[in-house]
């Protein structure tokens, strides 16, 4: 790229990164009560810190600098913790009356979204490099990027395979040992995905990623969709 000042230079950058993260943090944590009684499950304390509170540090790491947090179960708890700026991230909480699901979740706060987005679950640790999923997200001009690993438990995991270039060619689901690719709740997303979502309470996998695919997939054009898998041997 080639730009004739440094203003429009820094437009350039910005359009060919991703600096926006959605955190889905809306769950109750029952499994865990009754330490999830007084605080929500991504503010448990992680190593002297909330959870939520090493997620916003990775992500500050690879260039995000703008959060939607997507809570409910207490969500005064998290506002009070990181307010509407933290450590040079600007956060916006949208309000969620009744839970949305992770799909409804999304649609809930579109007027927040920028063209492309990170998607991560609020209460999941990991060490992952989010600036690789970046570029190949944004390489492969993808509707949608899941974060995938190989599962050493694959008959309770969520399954799915895809073929020599990362395209996602069939959701298998739970069930099976020979498909070891899981999908690990980590996405990179473009803003036209919100088409997809159906209204109300809808989950971002089943009821939009995978209906979305299945649509595309029935012309038995492997190359009609542009849902694409990253493979990650990080830790999560």
């Amino acid at each position: 790229y080639t730009a004739d000042n440094l203003l429009q230079a820094c437009d350039i950058v910005r359009k060919n990164t991703i600096t926006q993260a959605l955190i889905l943090a809306g769950g109750k944590g029952e499994r865990l009560m009754p330490l999830t009684d007084s605080l929500p499950k991504p503010m448990l304390p992680v190593a002297g810190r909330p959870l939520l509170e090493w997620q916003m540090l990775s992500l500050k790491k690879h260039g995000v600098t703008n959060v939607v947090i997507c809570a409910s179960y207490l969500s005064d708890k998290i506002k009070d913790y990181f307010g509407s700026e933290w450590n040079g991230i600007k956060i916006s909480y949208p309000e969620e009356k009744v839970p949305l699901g992770t799909g409804g979740a999304i649609t809930n706060c579109v007027d927040l979204l920028d063209e492309n987005f990170l998607v991560i679950n609020g209460d999941v640790a990991n060490l992952i490099d989010f600036s690789s999923i970046i570029d190949f997200h944004l390489s492969k001009n993808a509707l949608a990027t899941l974060v995938v690993r190989h599962s050493d438990h694959p008959k309770d995991s969520d399954i799915l395979d895809i073929d020599k270039n990362c395209h996602v060619i069939k959701f298998i689901g739970k069930g099976q040992e020979e498909k070891k690719l899981a999908n690990t709740g980590i996405f990179a997303l473009n803003k036209k995905i919100i088409e997809n979502i159906p209204n109300g309470f809808s989950t971002l996998e089943k009821d939009v990623i995978v209906k979305h695919f299945e649509k595309d997939m029935s012309s038995k054009d492997v190359g009609a969709h542009n849902i694409f898998a990253y493979i990650s041997e990080e830790y999560i």
